[in-house]
């Protein structure tokens, strides 16, 4: 084998490795996003009250019980207020709103 054909065979050795890299880099930032969203976290009451910016935490009470943590507004929210809570509670903590009157309040699994 020539100095030419070593090197050619080298060369297609290392873009196949560089590509076998570039693979296992793409599984594995996919397994860390799955694992992210699918594990479990238990969530504790000083960590969802941080997920609220300060105008919104001081309208609001936090409550936990052994499975839940509970968000309950001081007093009326208005359609704006209770979107950006809802959304928080949702989309980032994973959590949902109970419609219950004057007992209406967000629900957080720890």
């Amino acid at each position: 084998m020539g100095g030419q054909e070593r090197s050619r065979a080298q060369e297609r050795e290392f873009k196949l490795l560089k590509e076998i890299s570039q693979k296992f880099k793409e599984m594995a930032s996919s397994i860390d996003r799955y694992l992210e969203a699918s594990i479990p976290v238990e969530m504790n009451i000083d960590e969802v009250e941080e997920r609220f910016p300060k105008d919104l935490r001081d309208q609001l009470v936090f409550e936990e019980s052994d499975q839940f943590i509970f968000v309950r507004p001081r007093g009326y929210l208005g359609t704006e207020t209770f979107s950006r809570i809802a959304s928080i509670v949702r989309d980032e903590l994973k959590g949902e709103y109970v419609s219950a009157g004057k007992e209406s309040h967000f629900r957080i699994k720890k």
